[in-house]
């Protein structure tokens, strides 16, 4: 049985790097994967992780989502949940930065930085919390 039989798994920041690498590998572990990112097409181009995903014989679905928004988030957990039933893992791996050095970082690109990586972390872990002790544990 694959390590990861049937578990529900949101990763954030999937759709491109490090998290659709995550997302992938979960799949190809037996997950149903939820891609919440704030675009579906890669960065890299080409195929759509949920593509590549059910090319595989993978389960899931893409959630436009933006992590710094707790209307999102909540959304996000709430449309996982009504859709496959339960949530049983939270991938926080989104993250962004600017392009500039830190003379040039404006403080508006400063705070876009801090609501997406630590707020939105912050959101992701609360609304998976919740959602975890209101469902029945499994094994």
């Amino acid at each position: 049985m694959p390590l990861l039989d049937r578990k529900i798994a949101i990763v954030t920041g999937a759709s491109s790097g490090l998290g659709r690498a995550i997302a992938l590998r979960y799949a190809e572990e037996g997950a149903v994967v939820v891609i919440a990112d704030v675009c579906e097409a890669p960065i890299e181009g080409g195929e759509t992780t949920l593509s590549c995903i059910v090319a595989a014989g993978g389960e899931g679905m893409f959630v436009r989502t933006d992590i710094s928004n707790w209307a999102d988030v909540d959304g996000l957990v709430s449309q996982t949940v009504k859709e496959f039933g339960r949530l049983d893992i939270m991938v926080n791996n989104a993250a962004i930065y600017t392009s500039t050095n830190l003379l040039e970082t404006s403080p508006q690109q400063w705070d876009r930085v801090i609501a997406v990586n630590v707020t939105g972390f912050f959101y992701c872990c609360k609304r998976a919390a919740q959602q975890f002790l209101a469902q029945e544990p499994t094994r």
